[in-house]
């Protein structure tokens, strides 16, 4: 093996351990009990039980794996669905999970390495994570491309008439991540340029705009917008843009009905008929 072997062999490995560590960052695998310790301080304030002594508390916590069955069954895999409330206080940075992050990587390396021209759209970013990940492998293979960051960055609308009236998601404080925030979690991993573009404001009003003014060529279009609504508003506006051979991931379609059937009707109606495949118990993707 020559030099220059040595070297590529050497630069695919760094590049492999890179975005190996970065994923594990942005999922919070690096310290999954802080989201059952908040769990647990939650339902001991909020719960009948007797005050816990300060030093028994605080022993509590730092072993935490032993404090009950579920904690320790919980902490085997935080990314299983019954275990969404430890995942996510745990504060990460995305809380899609291993599966569908590698997926969003595995799109951006494909679209580079295939030289599919566009730019990466997430939609509904929470804090940011799966387009952290966009903007990681970009570092990683030199690219350069415009990534918008799309979201409301208070959280889901409430939803008073139409399919989406059943979902209550508005109500929950957690899916709230502000803008500063969703900034600053870029800042503190290098991932923040003058290529990343945040998006902000409902989907009803920002999609059009971005339509108007955004990119004309789309590589990898990500859906998080849980909502029916949410969903048609992106695909009404963005999806013909998507170039051949870009991707487009949905990340609730298996999990949010009203997602799917914004799916579904927007794929009959256009004839999309490209094949969905499934990622996990949540995601989908098709390439154009």
């Amino acid at each position: 093996m020559d030099n220059h072997e040595d070297r590529s062999r050497a630069t695919g490995d760094t590049r492999k351990l890179f975005l190996d560590l970065m994923a594990k960052v942005i999922l919070n695998q690096i310290n999954p009990e802080n989201g059952a310790r908040i769990k647990y301080l939650l339902d001991a304030l909020t719960s009948s039980a007797p005050l816990r002594d300060r030093r028994a508390l605080i022993s509590a916590l730092v072993d935490i794996r032993n404090q009950s069955p579920e904690i320790s069954e919980a902490l085997k895999d935080p990314f299983a669905r019954p275990n969404w409330w430890i995942k996510t206080l745990g504060f990460p940075f995305s809380m899609i999970g291993p599966d569908r992050l590698d997926n969003v990587r595995w799109a951006v390396e494909t679209v580079i390495a295939e030289n599919i021209p566009g730019a990466l759209i997430e939609t509904g970013v929470w804090r940011g994570g799966a387009c952290m990940m966009m903007k990681a492998v970009m570092t990683a293979y030199g690219e350069l491309r415009d990534l918008y960051v799309c979201d409301s960055f208070q959280g889901l609308p409430e939803m008073k008439e139409g399919p989406d009236s059943s979902l209550p998601l508005n109500e929950n404080p957690i899916l709230a991540a502000p803008l500063d925030q969703v900034q600053s979690h870029f800042s503190r991993l290098d991932l923040l340029d003058d290529s990343v573009h945040f998006i902000e404001g409902w989907f009803a009003d920002s999609m059009p705009q971005l339509r108007t003014n955004g990119p004309k060529q789309i590589a990898v279009l990500r859906l998080d917008g849980d909502y029916y609504h949410s969903t048609k508003v992106v695909l009404d506006n963005l999806y013909d843009r998507v170039v051949p051979g870009g991707i487009v991931i949905i990340d609730d379609y298996f999990v949010y009905e009203q997602c799917a059937k914004a799916v579904e009707e927007y794929r009959h109606l256009h004839g999309v008929t490209q094949e969905l495949h499934q990622i996990d118990f949540a995601g989908a993707w098709w390439r154009v």
